[in-house]
């Protein structure tokens, strides 16, 4: 019952987080000037929040719950630790922090990874979109007489 009340209380913090992203990022879209519907920059930007708006928000409510869980999981052994011999913890700390710290490094080169690969991405999903949308692949294949594939 826990389980599934908690579930319940993720999926509707979740929904409430997205629509307000979505509405925030509505509302930056409108407001910006027209010079930026030139920019590359910006549709970069946007495609990124836009790919982040819908599985982030479940993800980071998710996230902050496991954090509360796991912190009061590491205070319960950090106090065994402590009862048994208080040199274990720091020992403990000093094996755990250099991993804390690769971890960190690899989130930044795969953020950074995905900030340079956006326009190639964006770019291709607009070819994606020109092939596969219904007018669009239709216009195509008529200007330049692609052969129709028969299902």
């Amino acid at each position: 019952m826990v389980k599934g009340l908690s579930s319940y209380i993720i999926e509707v913090q979740a929904s409430k987080v997205a629509a307000y992203m979505d509405d925030r990022i509505h509302e930056a879209a409108v407001n910006l000037d027209y010079a930026y519907d030139e920019s590359p920059d910006y549709f970069d930007i946007l495609k990124r929040a836009k790919d982040a708006g819908a599985d982030k928000p479940n993800l980071i409510i998710t996230t902050l719950i496991e954090l509360t869980k796991n912190s009061l999981n590491l205070l319960a052994v950090g106090s065994i630790l402590l009862t048994i011999d208080c040199y274990l913890l720091p020992l403990l700390a000093f094996f755990v922090f250099p991993t804390l710290l690769v971890r960190i490094h690899y989130a930044n080169k795969l953020n950074n990874w995905r900030i340079n690969h956006t326009a190639m991405e964006r770019h291709s999903g607009y070819l994606s979109t020109l092939i596969t949308s219904e007018t669009a692949a239709k216009e195509i294949r008529v200007k330049y007489s692609l052969p129709v594939l028969q299902a």
